[in-house]
């Protein structure tokens, strides 16, 4: 198995559930804990450069790597030749517009003005953040077959009343105030020319309007899997 995410807990969980396999995680920062389980692996990696296994892999997970990928095809391409005959890639990613169905945030509300002003900075950048909704149609051209796309609604907190999602919603939330100001502060003042200060002002009426139970806000979410054929 090989995964490419940032922190490296879902590598190790899954090393952890499934001792016999042999668990191999990439990042480009050395950022994962020094503990690890004996089948789990960390290297320093840039995804989009050329892959150096010498072993072909049974299962590869990528999640939430639209806000770094530039050339989706190639690492499609890559992927489908570093699997088994037979093996499954899994993409877990999100589409960054923020939605609202209800106006309940209206488009110059902070956190709608914030996600508009993410996707033009990826496109200076280079990124599409939307670029998930092209998954199926690229991992058909790389070769995989039964490819299959399951999509969620992420709310931004915890104002549905289902209770199953206002939980999704407390954890969606919690997982945006810790990243909130990192990647904010990264586009903005690289691609948007912003100030330190004006992006800071950003964040934090960002994260009031996310705590507002009164604005029903969510991100789509899709969870895509595919497999390369016996035989290929």
């Amino acid at each position: 198995t090989v995964y490419k995410n940032a922190t490296g807990i879902w590598a190790i969980d899954f090393a952890e559930n499934y001792p016999s396999a042999h668990v191999v995680g990439t990042d480009i920062s050395p950022i994962q804990p020094a503990f690890v389980p004996p089948n789990c692996t960390f290297y320093v990696e840039d995804a989009e450069k050329p892959w150096s296994f010498e072993q072909q892999f049974d299962f590869i997970h990528l999640r939430m790597m639209v806000i770094s990928v530039r050339n989706w095809p190639q690492l499609f391409e890559q992927a489908f030749e570093a699997l088994r005959p037979g093996g499954y890639i899994e993409l877990q990613d999100l589409i960054l517009l923020a939605r609202c169905d209800d106006d309940s945030a209206p488009p110059e509300s902070p956190l709608m003005h914030w996600s508009n002003l993410m996707v033009e900075a990826g496109k200076r950048m280079g990124l599409d953040f939307g670029a998930s909704e092209t998954f199926p149609t690229l991992l058909h051209a790389a070769g995989f077959i039964d490819v299959r796309v399951e999509t969620y609604a992420w709310p931004m907190n915890k104002w549905p009343k289902e209770r199953q999602l206002k939980q999704l919603g407390v954890w969606a939330q919690q997982n945006f105030f810790q990243g909130v100001q990192g990647f904010s502060m990264g586009f903005f003042t690289r691609a948007l020319g912003m100030q330190q200060a004006e992006v800071m002002q950003i964040v934090d009426e960002v994260k009031r309007h996310a705590a507002d139970l009164n604005s029903h806000i969510y991100l789509p979410i899709s969870v895509f899997t595919a497999r390369k054929p016996e035989g290929a």
